[in-house]
């Protein structure tokens, strides 16, 4: 798994890094500079999924219901889950 896959972070980002901090040397990074303009496709360099997800919809809908500015059926309905089932969450998460 190559970095760019496990943390999103570019090749060329690495690289700049790397020369400004003084970890690779000018004529190295010249040289990286030349073959990835060659490459313009980065085939080779591996792909980022995104595999983030947001929690903050589902926190909001928690703390609405926790503090009962909505009634938990329609807490549930927001959250896209049956009402017993948001119950059992909200009553673990308690």
């Amino acid at each position: 798994m190559s970095i760019k896959e496990q943390f999103g972070i570019s090749v060329q980002a690495i690289m700049m890094r790397a020369q400004l901090k003084g970890i690779i040397r000018k004529n190295a990074a010249a040289r990286f500079w030349k073959s990835i303009a060659a490459n313009k496709k980065e085939e080779g360099l591996g792909s980022f999924a995104g595999r983030e997800k947001s929690y903050r919809f589902e926190h909001l809908v928690f703390r609405l219901a926790a503090e009962e500015m909505v009634s938990l059926s329609k807490a549930a309905n927001l959250a896209g889950v049956k009402p017993a089932a948001f119950r059992e969450q909200l009553d673990a998460n308690a």
